[in-house]
């Protein structure tokens, strides 16, 4: 164990006994910023690990949740992979301008969404992670979406090669949400090839999810909340060299 990762285990110990602690606000994603303002802690997009060099990932305790890993825009064939994507196969609302696009793609089997089929094929020979697209008589139309092997291992490196996966239970209490965070597992050493391997058992999914923003100032207009890649928590130790 790191000097950083004894340190974040001793904070965590002092919050598990802190018991159910309240929700710093009602957004979908306050669970893990109560945490990391409990480590003292802000909010940020930064592309690399949460503490200190360890990717923080909070997940459920009675359910196998998902989590999400990192989030990777495609590097492939065309700058702007994604709009195209979208603009080819997402659907167009009443009343909008724009496509909505909600996917999720795996490498076991094909995906369907509206009237094509997808799915994620891993290209040992030009190293790269590319989405297929199908068809309904099953004939690839598309393959111009892709990652480079690069700027995965990069991703990987930069923000997972430590995790720490904290498990918590929520309550409500006086009509506020509240959780308990009462487990700490750590793992290290994250394993390319393995990683590759459960995009192709279907165990890594990437997601994509282009809508509108639901309130606020840009209400109405266009929102892409990332395209990223995501795994069941039970199944993170597939990827790892060492769990602790």
């Amino acid at each position: 164990m790191t000097p950083e990762m004894h340190e974040l285990y001793q904070k965590f110990i002092k919050i598990r006994k802190m018991k159910y602690i309240e929700s710093i606000n009602n957004e979908y994603y306050a669970v893990g910023e109560t945490f990391e303002q409990l480590l003292g802690k802000q909010r940020d997009d930064f592309p690399i690990a949460d503490y200190k060099g360890i990717e923080v990932k909070v997940t459920p305790a009675y359910i196998n949740g998902d989590v999400s890993l990192f989030c990777a825009e495609p590097d492939g064939k065309f700058l702007f992979a994604n709009e195209e994507l979208v603009n080819k196969y997402g659907y167009l609302k009443k009343g909008k301008t724009f496509n909505f696009f909600h996917l999720e793609v795996s490498g076991d089997q094909q995906t369907r969404y509206i009237k094509y089929f997808f799915r994620l094929k891993i290209d040992y020979q030009n190293k790269e992670i590319v989405l297929n697209v199908y068809n309904y008589r099953n004939e690839l139309i598309d393959s111009n979406t892709s990652w480079s092997f690069a700027l995965i291992k990069e991703k990987l490196n930069l923000k997972l090669n430590i995790l720490a996966l904290i498990k918590y239970y929520p309550k409500v209490i006086n009509n506020k949400k509240h959780y308990w965070y009462c487990y700490l597992e750590f793992y290290k050493n994250i394993i390319f090839d393995q990683f590759l391997k459960e995009i192709e058992n279907g165990n890594i999914s990437v997601c994509f999810a282009f809508d509108e923003y639901k309130s606020g100032p840009k209400q109405g207009k266009r929102h892409n909340h990332g395209t990223y890649f995501k795994i069941k928590a039970k199944n993170i130790g597939l990827i790892y060299e060492k769990k602790l």
